[in-house]
């Protein structure tokens, strides 16, 4: 008699994950440039170093073996970039003044919808998205020995004509490529440790023009071009637990595995049922043995049209008891088959010479 049994080695399918990313670097400059007049002789700009803050959401698939991502979408969060002022002297038509600027933190909130598949860890930047939704842009102009004074505050959340912005995080001002990659840290049969880390550069842009010449202290025809560009670098990352195919199947199934090692009521191996798409409480696996016309051992699986998910590999001996051996591939008949390695999808039939006394068994493969 010859008898049959079965288990197998993690898969390569993909779970669901949903990680939410920490900024925990940051490096940023936001400028300042002011044309005041139509003079460009008159043109200004200033430069100060901001801090990023905040954290994003992201939804994805990951392969728990080669932690690789698909359909990323960056669903919620915020990133704040903190505001800076200043005042400066200056000379406009051949008069001295002051100028004061301000700007308050600025917030983008994070509104993508469109999923994306990284390519070399790069994403794609038109897919992520976010808006200004906070934030503002103030400035003031003294002309000494002139009464009174121009200001004017913009909001930067505002959807006027009058403001050029980039509405994306992931920004096109010097930004380079937007990556996200993962890492497992370590991992068991049912779940695994792993690292997301997240660059990126905002690059905001934000600009808009005011005529003042109907304030006096300006004088006929000034106006203001006010411009703010923020380049910088934001680094974000974030340590999960997802579990892997086989672990999230266990779940569906209700299963409560403390190793992934367990057998159901039938004995059979939960690894093998999962490997052969079955459910958990199968009580046989789709395989036929019999003897060939040449009075050989004839083993055929019935494989899922989706693939194995398990490694498989053919053990024996000569009793039951004792360890199992694997049996070489060039120990098959037949010539049509080079093992059962995941992602096979064809049936496979198995053929080895009748030996007495000698067990067949499906094992894991190390």
């Amino acid at each position: 008699m010859t008898i049959i049994q079965a288990s197998s080695v993690n898969g390569q399918e993909t779970v669901p994950v949903s990680v939410t990313l920490e900024i925990n670097q940051t490096q940023s400059i936001g400028t300042a440039c002011y044309v005041l007049g139509p003079n460009s002789g008159n043109t200004q700009s200033w430069e100060e170093e901001t801090d990023y803050s905040g954290s994003l959401t992201f939804n994805a698939n990951l392969n728990p073996s080669s932690a690789a991502l698909s359909d990323v979408v960056f669903t919620s969060g915020e990133i704040t970039t903190d505001g800076f002022s200043g005042s400066e002297n200056i000379v406009v038509g051949g008069k001295r003044g002051l100028f004061t600027y301000s700007f308050g933190d600025v917030v983008r909130t994070v509104n993508s919808t469109i999923p994306d598949t990284p390519s070399s860890n790069k994403l794609n930047h038109a897919r992520h998205g976010s808006i200004i939704t906070r934030g503002s842009m103030s400035s003031s102009h003294l002309i000494f020995g002139e009464q009174g004074f121009a200001n004017q505050t913009i909001n930067l959340a505002t959807t006027s004509d009058v403001l050029v912005k980039d509405e994306t995080i992931f920004g096109v001002v010097n930004s380079g490529q937007s990556t996200l990659t993962v890492q497992q840290l370590s991992g068991s049969l049912l779940s695994g440790q792993f690292r997301a880390n997240f660059q990126t550069a905002p690059g905001a842009v934000v600009s808009g023009s005011s005529d003042f010449s109907s304030v006096p202290v300006r004088g006929s025809g000034q106006s203001y071009v006010h411009a703010y560009k923020e380049e910088g670098t934001i680094v974000a990352s974030a340590t999960f637990t997802a579990p892997t195919a086989f672990g999230a199947w266990a779940t569906d199934e209700g299963l409560s595995l403390s190793t992934g090692l367990e057998s159901n009521s039938a004995g059979i191996s939960y690894r093998l049922l999962y490997s052969l798409d079955l459910p958990a409480t199968a009580t046989s696996v789709p395989m036929t043995i019999e003897l060939d016309g040449e009075n050989n051992i004839s083993v055929s699986i019935d494989v899922p049209s989706r693939g194995l998910t398990f490694p498989l590999v053919v053990v024996s001996n000569e009793g039951l008891e004792g360890n199992f051996d694997p049996v070489p591939n060039s120990a098959y008949q037949s010539r049509l088959i080079k093992g059962l390695p995941a992602g096979r999808s064809r049936d496979a039939r198995l053929i080895f010479p009748r030996e007495d006394m000698r067990f067949f068994r499906l094992g894991v493969m190390e």
